[in-house]
C-alpha cells in the first residue's frame, strides 16, 4: 500500500497563483504548529497526555474554560480529587502515573474570539508569501526593480514566522 501525496498540482497552482484562502489556511497552520495548540476557537474534545509521575500534568492548551471529565490508568476520577487552572494543569495532592498517555481529559478549550494579535500574524504571513509566492528576493526590469520582504538570508515568500512575529505570539506557544 503506497501513501498519496502530501501536494497535489492543484495545491501548488493556488500556492503560485497566491489564492488568499489557501495562504490565510497555510499561515494558520504554521502559527498552530509553532504554538503547539489550535489556539480558536473554543472547542471540546479529549485530550490524552503523558503521566507526570508528580502531582502536576501539563494539557496542551493555555485556556481551558472547562474540565469534564479526566480518565487515568483507565478509571475515571472523581472531580473532586483534582484541581485544573485555565493555562492548562492539572493538580492534585497525591502524583499522577508516570505511564505514557495514561492521562485522558474531556476539555472545553480555546479562545472564543480569535486574538487580534495572532490575526495580525496570520495575515502578516499571507500577505508577506503572496507578495513573492515564488520565492523571489528581487526582480529588475531596466530601470525598475523590487525587492520583497525576506524570511532569511536571500529568502523571500513561502509560509514561515519572522522572528518578531515569534515574539508576538509567545504567550500562545505551549
Amino acid at each position: 500500500m503506497s501513501a498519496g501525496p502530501i501536494a497535489t498540482t492543484d495545491d501548488l497552482g493556488s500556492y503560485t497563483s497566491g489564492d488568499e484562502q489557501t495562504l490565510i489556511d497555510q499561515a494558520t497552520a504554521e502559527v498552530r504548529r509553532f504554538c503547539g495548540w489550535h489556539i480558536t476557537p473554543s472547542v471540546t474534545e479529549d485530550v490524552t497526555v503523558d503521566g507526570s509521575g508528580h502531582g502536576f500534568v501539563s494539557l496542551p492548551s493555555l485556556h481551558v474554560t472547562a474540565v469534564s471529565s479526566v480518565i487515568e490508568d483507565g478509571y475515571l476520577l472523581d472531580a473532586t480529587s483534582y484541581e485544573w487552572s485555565s493555562i492548562g494543569q492539572l493538580w492534585r495532592a497525591w502524583p499522577w502515573s508516570g505511564r505514557l498517555r495514561s492521562i485522558t481529559a474531556s476539555i472545553t478549550h480555546g479562545f472564543p474570539d480569535i486574538p487580534e494579535d495572532v490575526r495580525a500574524v496570520v495575515l502578516a504571513v499571507a500577505a508577506r508569501a503572496k507578495a513573492s509566492p515564488d520565492g523571489v528576493v528581487r526582480r529588475q526590469v531596466g530601470p525598475f526593480s523590487e525587492s520583497y520582504s525576506q524570511t532569511g538570508f536571500n529568502v523571500a515568500g513561502g509560509v514561515s514566522l519572522l522572528q518578531h512575529e515569534k515574539d508576538a505570539l509567545a504567550r500562545y506557544k505551549l
